[in-house]
């Protein structure tokens, strides 16, 4: 680190021998000779992998209504508690996770420091991700950092993390019942609704044996670790037919922890999709819908206030749109 608190990490091993140097970070694997500004991830095996080991605990119960009215007495409800611990987690970091346990203050603690007061090996040192990136020095200053530890590659290896630990509930509900048996003679058929919830109470990860644990719940770490989410479904049956309505509920998240200044997360969504059954004697049964009804579009991931990160979202947000289905199954 010099005085303008400019740092480098690099590996002499790896030090250009000059321009025509196949270790010259302008000569990469595609062959070009220009500058090639991204860190490539060197995948395979890890001949010190360890087993991961876990400690599961769980516990449930199941209601079922005492009510004899027909509107309360076919209603159930079960709740399950989980909590997971595991330990030496077996997982492969990205390389925006390495180089931020490597250089962000919240997880380097040396990176905080004042400038120049610990050399490039004692920051390196302090956070075990460091030794995962490969920079190569071939000269020049730090106010020419196209050639000033450039990074060239990152180890992208399975490793042992520290733990992963997480906790929570899940929830469903299921009611129903025969409008005949509620009086209402002019509504033929039955309806019912099942209602799957899940509550995130902990999920968090050390990433390296001995390294302090960071909660990530309710974050958009590794598409999103929702506080809760739920799941709702409504049918109405009237003999051969039936339709039904979804509806999925995500709430907000938060930017991850160590995020840059200002980095949003993501808004809450739903979802609904519409779907229909008719059977046609016992040959024929027509199945239709429309998911994404309300064509609601993905969230926004990542947004800043000055960039609007327009088009980065996650897999848990439909990026479809709406769209129909139809289909038929005969039996003969």
């Amino acid at each position: 680190t010099n005085a303008n608190g400019y740092t480098t990490f690099y590996d002499p091993t790896v030090a250009s021998g000059g321009a025509g140097s196949a270790d010259d970070y302008r000569y990469n694997v595609f062959g070009a000779t220009f500058p090639f500004p991204f860190s490539i991830g060197i995948t395979g095996g890890n001949e010190d992998l360890k087993s991961e080991t876990a400690d599961t605990f769980t516990a449930g119960v199941v209601f079922q209504s005492p009510f004899e009215h027909p509107a309360l007495q076919n209603a159930t409800l079960s709740v399950d508690w989980y909590r997971i611990e595991i330990t030496d987690a077996i997982g492969t970091p990205n390389g925006a996770s390495i180089y931020q346990q490597c250089v962000d203050a919240n997880f380097n603690s040396l990176i905080g420091d004042a400038p120049g007061s610990h050399t490039g090996a004692e920051l390196a040192a302090n956070n075990p991700f460091c030794a995962l990136i490969h920079r190569e020095y071939v000269g020049g200053t730090a106010l020419t950092p196209g050639n000033y530890g450039a990074p060239r590659k990152y180890d992208a290896l399975y490793i042992n993390q520290g733990g992963i630990n997480t906790e929570g509930f899940d929830v469903q509900l299921d009611w129903g019942f025969d409008f005949a048996d509620m009086g209402i003679e002019a509504i033929p058929g039955s309806f019912n609704v099942n209602v799957q919830a899940t509550y995130l109470r902990l999920y968090e990860v050390s990433p390296f044996p001995g390294g302090e644990f960071t909660d990530y719940t309710g974050t958009d770490f590794m598409n999103s670790y929702f506080d809760y989410r739920t799941f709702t479904t409504f049918n109405y049956i009237n003999g051969p037919w039936s339709v039904g309505l979804r509806w999925q509920h995500l709430p907000s998240v938060d930017a991850i922890p160590g995020a840059a200044a200002g980095v949003q997360g993501a808004d809450s969504h739903n979802q609904v999709d519409l779907f229909g059954r008719w059977s046609y004697n016992d040959t024929f049964t027509f199945r239709a819908g429309i998911d994404n009804l309300l064509d609601a579009q993905p969230e926004v991931v990542g947004a800043s206030p000055t960039d609007a990160n327009l088009g980065t979202t996650d897999v848990n947000y439909d990026q479809i749109g709406r769209r129909f289905f139809f289909g038929v199954t005969a039996t003969f």
